[in-house]
This record gives C-alpha cells, structure tokens and sequence, in this order.
C-alpha cells in the first residue's frame, strides 16, 4: 500500500504540526468478493436467457404438455443454440410473459453493468416496484394489440404474445373497461411505471428524439431559404448587367459567364513624366521673393492694459 499522506497543521503554541492522512480507496480496494461473483454470475445468466430466446423455436421436443406436441411433424432434434435445457427456459419465459421476457433480460443486464461498475441503485424498492408495473402493463398491451394489429407477428406459444400476465390483464380490464379504457389504462400503466423505475430517463429520451428531428428540419429550411435569397440577388444583380444568371439547366443552353471583378489601382510612383502638372495660379512668379525677417510686415502691438 501506498504511504500516508503528510498534512501540516498550524498551532497556536508551536510549530506546525504533521498529520499522517490515508489515500483515498482506490477502485479494486472498494471491490467486493461475493459482490463480484453474484455480477458474474448474473452476467451468465443473462447472456444464457438472451439466447435461448433468440434461438426458440416452438417444434423443439419439450415433453407431452409443450407447445412441441401442437406442432407438426413433431421434430426430433433440438433447434435451440442452448440446447434442451435452453429451449425450456425460453418456452417458460414466453408463456409466463411474453415480449416481457425480452423486456426482463434486458433489465437484468442493465442492472448488472450498475453491479460490476459499482454504481449505488437509489431506492431499489420503488424502482422493483415500478418496474413490476410497466412490466405487467406491456404484457397487457402486448396481447391487447399485436393479435388484432399484426396477427402474424408472433410464433411462440399459443397463450399469446402478452404470456399468462398479458392475458390475465387484458381479461380484467376488458370485463370491466371495455377496448378504450382498457388500453387508455394500459398505456398510463406503462408510463407511470417507467416514471418510477428509470427516473425520468425515458422523458428524456423522448424528448430528445423528437428535439432533434425538428431542429435538423429547421435547419434545412433555414438553409434552403438562404439559398434562395442568394439565387434571387444573383439574378437581380445579373440583371442590372445585363447578363443571365446561370441556373445550371442540362436542356444544353449557353450560361453566361460572369465579368471579373474589376482590379483595385494600385498607386504609381511619381516620376519627372507622370508627375502632375501644378495650375498657373499656384505658381511664384519670377522676380518676387518670399517674405523673410526685414520685409516681413509688422503689426501694431495692441494697447497695453497697464
């Protein structure tokens, strides 16, 4: 380890003192063991769910009750990257929650990168709670709308896109709400829950998507308008000389070319030939001479106030 640091601090009586004071943790030195191996843990379990969802196929051979039985010709081997094991935990995952389980190994990434960078998760109750929530309205707006919007969409198990949470919401809420407000609830569901998991996270988001697609649109407006302006003045100031602006037509018409901008003049050096003539009337005549101190007229000095 590192020395202590040495502070000086002064004292009234005496000289001043010096105080050893520790180095601040370092980032291995705040690194816990079973912390660590939890993460790690996690980490493969993730990337284990992750592909046995992307790799599910609904004919992989389950046992008498899976969705493999409903499937014909029956295949007998196992398509799935993760093997038997694998296509179990991705059928289980979409029958209990549909897309929700794509939506539960994102989450479960995210929040081991937040484990393995050490990053605190302020008011983890609340943030399961709302989570939970956007988990259940997603499902429930799942089943709502992919089977009536987009039937085709979904080749998992027969219980439907939103799993048994999707269609247990989409019952009660449909018994008691009717279409409209079940999906008006759905969707407050949703964005509540998010509010409470992300912490305004997804606003923001938001926000910025739909900022910046408007601020390129008005640029280009503002660009296309300067354009304009500066054709209009070319071919008004085209005009005034009399020349057709180029437009940069194909239709094989000649464009005028533009005259030069005239050359500024430059000064020439004054010589016995090119110096100018001075006017008759500025000249001294011969025969006179210029004043000097004895014809030089004098004034009357002003009165004295003495």
């Amino acid at each position: 380890m590192d020395a202590p640091l040495a502070r000086q601090t002064a004292s009234a009586s005496g000289p001043p003192v010096v105080q050893d004071t520790p180095h601040p943790p370092s980032m291995l030195e705040e690194r816990n063991v079973k912390l660590d191996l939890f993460a790690l843990a996690l980490l493969a379990l993730v990337i284990f769910a992750g592909l046995s969802l992307v790799s599910y196929h609904r004919a992989d051979p389950l046992g008498l009750d899976d969705a493999s039985s409903l499937v014909y010709p029956a295949s007998k081997s196992v398509d799935n990257i993760c093997g038997r094991g694998g296509a179990w935990v991705a059928d289980r995952l979409l029958r209990g929650l549909g897309v929700g389980a794509y939506c539960l190994v994102l989450t479960l990434a995210g929040l081991d990168v937040l484990l393995l960078m050490r990053r605190p998760i302020p008011q983890p109750v609340l943030r399961v709670f709302g989570w939970i929530v956007s988990l259940a309205g997603l499902t429930t707006l799942a089943s709502m709308a992919v089977p009536s919007v987009w039937p085709t969409l979904w080749n998992g198990p027969e219980i439907g896109p939103g799993g048994y949470l999707g269609a247990a919401g989409r019952g009660l809420l449909e018994m008691n709400f009717a279409a409209a407000g079940a999906y008006i609830l759905t969707l407050s569901l949703i964005a509540g829950g998010l509010l409470l998991s992300t912490d305004y996270l997804f606003v923001r988001l938001f926000a910025w998507c739909v900022h910046k697609p408007v601020t390129v649109a008005v640029r280009a407006g503002r660009a296309v308008t300067a354009g304009r302006k500066v054709r209009a003045g070319e071919e008004v100031s085209a005009a005034k000389e009399g020349t057709k602006p180029a437009t940069g037509a194909d239709d094989g018409s000649d464009l005028s070319v533009r005259k030069p901008p005239p050359r500024m003049k430059t000064k020439k050096k004054l010589t016995k030939t090119n110096r100018p003539k001075i006017p008759t009337r500025n000249r001294r005549k011969k025969g006179t001479k210029l004043p000097t101190e004895k014809n030089w007229p004098t004034m009357p000095l002003p009165p004295s106030r003495a």
